[in-house]
């Protein structure tokens, strides 16, 4: 920089506009993630209703078939999922806090980030959102887990109680994990995640 010159310092209007843009195209980014969750957990419903109804003659057993299905589908929840809580939400928390210390430095700009930094991680959206990933995360592998267990059934209580209880303890330790990360608020170098 030259002897005289002036630090550039971006119109503060401009910056406000270029975070809240980053914050809707996040946003979408989001929807498309839920909206693609969601229609996982249709698939794996309505290919393990297509698992029983069909008559398959093969070597493995349909149960187990119906648990492989709910057990791929859970997987890929918990990929989007963290995709969306874990990277998404993190850099839409950023934009937030950055949007909230420019209208702090300039008042004159709608309170907009403000009110968004209020209502933040762990309040009810973030709840919202949880509970909305519990759910596709879990639910196949209860379905896919009972229609397991009553294969298991039919080789005697050792293989049921064993299965019965490796499906139950993967449900809720998954749950948890899901429920847990998505409305803790975390810490990271540099304030609030």
């Amino acid at each position: 920089m030259a002897k005289g010159d002036r630090p550039f310092e971006p119109d503060p209007a401009a910056l406000w506009a270029h975070l809240s843009e980053a914050e809707q195209h996040l946003d979408r980014l989001q929807l498309v993630v839920r909206i693609g969750a969601a229609l996982l957990g249709v698939a794996a419903f309505a290919a393990i209703v297509g698992l029983l109804l069909s008559r398959l003659t093969v070597a493995i057993p349909v149960e187990v078939l119906a648990f492989a299905v709910s057990l791929a589908a859970s997987t890929g929840v918990l990929l989007l999922w963290a995709l969306d809580v874990l990277v998404y939400e993190r850099r839409r928390a950023v934009l937030v806090e950055e949007g909230t210390a420019l209208e702090r430095r300039v008042p004159s700009l709608p309170q907009v980030h403000s009110r968004l930094a209020v209502a933040g991680q762990g309040g009810p959206v973030a709840v919202r959102v949880a509970g909305f990933y519990v759910g596709l995360v879990v639910m196949p592998l209860l379905v896919g887990g009972g229609l397991l267990l009553t294969w298991c059934a039919r080789l005697g209580p050792l293989a049921l109680a064993g299965v019965g209880a490796g499906v139950v303890g993967l449900a809720i330790a998954l749950g948890t994990l899901v429920w847990l990360r998505s409305v803790e608020r975390e810490e990271m170098p540099g304030g609030r995640y």
